[in-house]
């Protein structure tokens, strides 16, 4: 295993390395959502650059159910809560013509908007109250939420969709604000009716409450979980893999093996950091390869269960041999009365 993850650490992107994949548009498979979420804010701004394009962002609307205010705390604590702790409708969503983006729900499926399916941002529909753009600095920051994103589903043709209205890009349909109310999750993952005091990055304490927020189920398509991936055979050669282990929670066999095996050989899978520091002591890498190791380990009900399957594969494989005896006959006769005839085989 040692040597499994050395192999790995060898094929960590280096200093920069990040920004001169972007053009080839790089996206990276992570186990955890809160660190898609953070890739998610930074890899935009680097396509966006690229592009030449400037972001517009904005916040979502946060209120409290119980109708006070949200004081300045509480507002640093909703935008550090990840998306899909608020039903994948995020505390601000960042925008240019091009973004590729995740919906987060299933609303209109014929359409192309399932969830976890990918679109492309074209356009946006502004609130009547907003100032013109001031034309400053690499980020638009808006002071109304829009009324609506425009998107194109990536694999879905809508045609003339838009029948020539003003302002809607040909082949998009409009993704309009969600309205969710709930109790971001407590650290276990379970939404207590009596949520516990969250610790913010800076230090300070806030106690969980009911949110009523108003903003867009989308999310950028740049990071994506392992669960995301699941069945794909990434071909692209800029994909990545964040493989770090978790401080804050277990690593999981099968994240790791759907990760990995996503990719069509060793020499295609790339991480985004190396698993360990370069100046890494022998037991900090002692540390993390062990992580691996139980990670690694078959459960006594998997190996139940992988026993189970194989002993019905092999069952049915028997059951299946005469039909297949029989179907080999049924094919050689054929042949022959073919052959008989003067016809070409088949």
């Amino acid at each position: 295993m040692r040597h499994f993850c050395e192999a790995l650490n060898l094929r960590a992107l280096g200093p920069g390395q990040l920004e001169e994949l972007i053009p080839h548009d790089p996206k990276v498979i992570v186990l955890r959502n809160r660190v898609r979420w953070m890739l998610n804010q930074r890899i935009p701004i680097l396509v966006a650059n690229h592009m030449g394009k400037r972001i517009i962002a904005w916040r979502s609307d946060d209120a409290r159910a119980d109708g006070a205010k949200i004081t300045p705390t509480e507002e640093l604590w909703l935008t550090q809560v990840p998306p899909d702790d608020t039903c994948n409708v995020g505390p601000m969503l960042l925008f240019f013509d091009g973004i590729d983006y995740l919906f987060g729900d299933s609303k209109a499926q014929s359409m192309g908007r399932f969830k976890n399916g990918i679109c492309v941002g074209r356009g946006l529909m502004l609130d009547e109250r907003e100032p013109p753009d001031p034309g400053n600095g690499p980020v638009w920051m808006l002071r109304y939420m829009p009324l609506a994103v425009y998107v194109e589903p990536k694999g879905r043709d809508l045609g003339n969709f838009s029948r020539g209205r003003a302002g809607v890009p040909r082949g998009c349909f409009p993704v309009c604000p969600t309205f969710i109310s709930t109790v971001p999750r407590t650290a276990t993952g379970s939404r207590a009716p009596n949520p516990p005091t969250f610790t913010l990055s800076n230090g300070s304490k806030v106690k969980g409450f009911f949110i009523k927020r108003t903003g867009f189920a989308l999310c950028p398509a740049y990071a994506l979980t392992d669960f995301c991936v699941q069945g794909a055979t990434l071909t692209n050669a800029s994909w990545l893999l964040h493989l770090s282990p978790p401080t804050d929670g277990r690593l999981s066999r099968a994240g790791v093996l759907v990760c990995i095996t996503r990719f069509p050989n060793a020499d295609a899978v790339r991480l985004l950091c190396p698993l360990w520091p370069p100046d890494a002591t022998e037991d900090e890498i002692d540390a993390v390869v062990e992580r691996f190791c139980s990670a690694c380990v078959v459960k006594p009900e998997l190996a139940t269960e992988m026993r189970r399957i194989k002993a019905e594969a092999a069952r049915t494989l028997a059951d299946l041999k005469p039909l297949r005896a029989r179907t080999s006959a049924v094919v050689a006769a054929r042949k022959a009365q073919l052959a008989t005839a003067g016809l070409a085989s088949v």
